[in-house]
């Protein structure tokens, strides 16, 4: 079965282009389809300027995803510039988009993203087999899961980072999770926790919070949410 494809991405375009996911998402069109398994993908959201279009690119993914066969397995691939939270050991809740001001104020040079509220628009819209991961530093937030959660139409997994992330961490996460998807199935729950200890041992904890890099989630049929690393008590989960 063929595996389809969302990507949503909203970050500056620098001169290096190391922030991007396009190089990665080239390679992950070919590995895709020299196993015959490339799906449909839709492009369109690939350089969301503001927060408005990230918002509208949730919106048509509710959508789009519908329209794919039920057992083919869906990737919604997010990439902004996850936004660190406000102390070392809370978790941020919100990105940032690529919209810069064009008043020379470089503190608050870009438009915030808030995961709770875009998540938010897709809650009861998952049909089988979508697994979503936030190519974003600080993108395993409790905010994304809590806003998902309904009795029904949850993702099958949400992938994200911890800690603030290195495009070469990200772009090894998103191989994984491409490579459990080979086969035209979605990964099951102790497949999926296997992936995320092989990149929790392959990279360093941050320095300062001593955080691990990755996290899943995953869903219940009655809506409730788990996750692997197991949040510590001290985490608050924050709108």
């Amino acid at each position: 079965m063929p595996v389809h494809i969302f990507p949503i991405q909203s970050v500056p375009e620098g001169i290096t282009g190391w922030d991007s996911i396009e190089h990665t998402y080239n390679l992950v069109r070919t590995y895709l389809l020299d196993h015959g398994q490339l799906g449909e993908m839709n492009e369109k959201y690939l350089h969301c300027v503001n927060a408005d279009e990230v918002r509208a690119a949730f919106r048509e993914f509710a959508d789009w995803v519908k329209q794919r066969h039920e057992s083919d397995p869906k990737l919604l691939w997010l990439s902004l510039h996850g936004k660190p939270p406000l102390h070392r050991q809370n978790v941020g809740t919100r990105a940032v988009s690529a919209s810069f001001r064009t008043d020379g104020d470089l503190e608050n040079s870009a438009e915030i993203v808030d995961w709770w509220r875009v998540f938010a628009q897709l809650s009861g819209n998952f049909p089988a087999n979508v697994v979503v991961t936030m190519d974003v530093c600080w993108g395993g937030s409790p905010s994304a899961p809590a806003a998902l959660t309904k009795l029904s139409g949850n993702p099958r997994f949400l992938f994200g980072a911890i800690r603030s992330a290195h495009r070469l961490e990200l772009d090894a996460a998103t191989g994984l999770i491409l490579a459990s998807l080979i086969g035209g199935r979605v990964p099951p729950v102790e497949e999926s926790r296997r992936l995320v200890s092989a990149l929790n041992a392959s990279f360093p904890k941050d320095a300062d919070s001593n955080k691990q890099f990755f996290r899943v989630w995953w869903w219940d049929e009655d809506g409730s949410h788990h996750c692997f690393p197991e949040l510590a008590d001290r985490v608050k989960r924050v709108r």
